[in-house]
């Protein structure tokens, strides 16, 4: 189904691990999404739902996870912090 603000055009690279599942990386700033294993629709719900408040903030995400079931997992990049504050 085609997703409104998290769709192919959001995302630049995708990356296949056989222990870590896959990951994608946002066209903006090229922040890391940990998606891990299947099933992935309910992961990119999740991260659809709350993407619209996140895109602001990727020049200072470190990683967005999405690994843990009904949760959305965001580390700040502290180096990123300092320089923009």
């Amino acid at each position: 189904r085609e997703r409104r603000r998290f769709g192919l055009d959001s995302i630049s690279e995708l990356h296949l691990c056989r222990e870590e599942g896959i990951s994608l990386f946002t066209n903006l700033d090229g922040v890391p999404v940990f998606l891990g294993e299947a099933p992935y629709v309910n992961k990119l719900d999740r991260l659809e739902y709350i993407y619209k408040e996140l895109e602001p903030r990727l020049p200072v995400l470190k990683y967005i996870d999405l690994k843990v079931p009904d949760r959305v997992i965001v580390k700040l990049d502290n180096k990123q912090l300092r320089t923009k504050g």
